[in-house]
């Protein structure tokens, strides 16, 4: 039995799942916040981490930048 931090999901079932959406997971992919693995077998399939996935729902304490609170890790 595969556990969370060995299980992979594509982009659309990782967005389905409805931790965020496709453009928050597209924005995330891009400025290196959520890595993104190639699946061997199509290299054009970008995957995403299940646990990964899951420390994106956490909740966790803001961090407060010039007075304004914000979500980013």
């Amino acid at each position: 039995m595969k556990s969370a931090a060995d299980e992979y999901v594509t982009m659309a079932e990782a967005s389905r799942r409805g931790v965020v959406g496709m453009d928050a997971l597209r924005r995330r992919v891009r400025t290196g916040d959520l890595p993104v693995f190639v699946d061997g077998r199509d290299v054009r399939r970008k995957m995403i981490r299940v646990a990964d996935l899951e420390r994106l729902a956490e909740i966790r304490p803001a961090q407060v930048s010039q007075g304004v609170a914000t979500g980013s890790s």
